[in-house]
């Protein structure tokens, strides 16, 4: 018993909701031990996956900002098939959320905040994205994002920081890099994997 409790301890991952996280880990666990059992005796040759995969649709209002906004990033004025999702798989390694997957209590672990770079070498951008959309006409994965503004990238230091959370914008999926953590001392510094120094 004692075994089982240290194996299970660590699956329990949020504070705020120490039960469900319990349960979801046991549950994934168990399934990953089936999955020997689906597979076919002869391994299919499977194409791999074409990122940036949408996970978890959901419906959303679309305000005439939003619309306003997208025409001028498409720089069309055609009506847009716009599908909402909640989370987008980036990477084989990177999974975004958006405002509408986090939860409430879990604000350590927020998967929203992103790191980005635009084409064009402008240097390295932060935002929280708010929603993920499909566009159909033309087909295009895009993130309705509030972006941070004034970052201060202070190489001699290594440190870098914002001052506030600035309006909202569309960008390409494609262009996101890496998640971002915030710690709050006098300013708000920015942690990331990515090197915003060199």
């Amino acid at each position: 018993m004692e075994r089982y409790c240290g194996i299970v301890k660590p699956l329990a991952r949020s504070k705020s909701q120490m039960n469900t996280s319990l349960a979801n880990g046991v549950i994934n666990q168990e399934l990953f031990h089936h999955v020997p059992f689906t597979r076919t005796s002869e391994p299919e040759l499977a194409a791999p996956p074409a990122f940036p995969i949408l996970l978890d649709l959901f419906r959303a209002e679309v305000t005439p900002h939003m619309r306003r906004s997208l025409s001028e990033y498409l720089r069309s004025d055609s009506t847009f098939g716009m599908t909402f999702y909640k989370r987008c798989q980036v990477s084989e390694k990177l999974i975004i959320g958006s405002k509408h997957s986090q939860r409430r209590g879990d604000i350590n672990r927020q998967s929203n905040r992103v790191c980005y770079q635009p084409p064009g070498g402008r240097g390295f951008m932060f935002a929280t994205i708010v929603a993920f959309i499909e566009v159909l006409r033309p087909q295009r994965c895009l993130a309705w994002v509030r972006k941070y503004d004034r970052i201060d990238i202070d190489r001699t230091k290594r440190v870098a920081s914002f001052a506030r959370e600035g309006g909202l914008c569309w960008i390409e999926v494609t262009w996101i890099r890496s998640l971002f953590g915030i710690l709050r001392d006098d300013v708000n510094l920015i942690v990331t994997d990515v090197n915003l120094f060199d």
